[in-house]
């Protein structure tokens, strides 16, 4: 059996209801690029992406920009119509954001360096 330590897109696996408890229990980390599954057809609006429905499933998901200059989306971008669309408050952003930070392949220095910028972003007034 294969154990991946994360998968690349992995959106369609929203349509095997056992593959998303194995993708949870398992905690594999799903790298979502909601905008570049957009503008490549994969679903027709941000409010049809999966990401919301993964993560209330349990599904580790992390949001990316996949290729910021050909889809004109950067990370910043990214959270910010995932904020808009799935009505995300900042504890929220935050808490995606680490989730990435923790499935990324970082060393834990630099993890830890990244995850105590998250707190500062988010402990400052106005949070964003």
């Amino acid at each position: 059996h294969c154990m991946p330590d994360r998968i690349g897109h992995g959106v369609r696996s929203i349509e095997d209801p056992v593959l998303v408890a194995h993708l949870a229990e398992k905690e594999i980390p799903l790298e979502v690029s909601p905008v570049s599954n957009v503008a490549t057809g994969v679903y027709r609006s941000l409010s049809e992406h999966p990401f919301r429905v993964l993560r209330d499933a349990g599904v580790t998901v992390t949001l990316n920009s996949d290729d910021p200059p050909m889809f004109g989306a950067w990370l910043a971008d990214v959270y910010r119509w995932a904020g808009e669309t799935w009505d995300y408050d900042d504890d929220t952003q935050a808490e995606i954001a680490r989730t990435g930070v923790r499935a990324s392949f970082a060393d834990d220095e630099l993890k830890s360096e990244i995850l105590e910028g998250i707190d500062t972003w988010l402990a400052e007034p106005g949070g964003t």
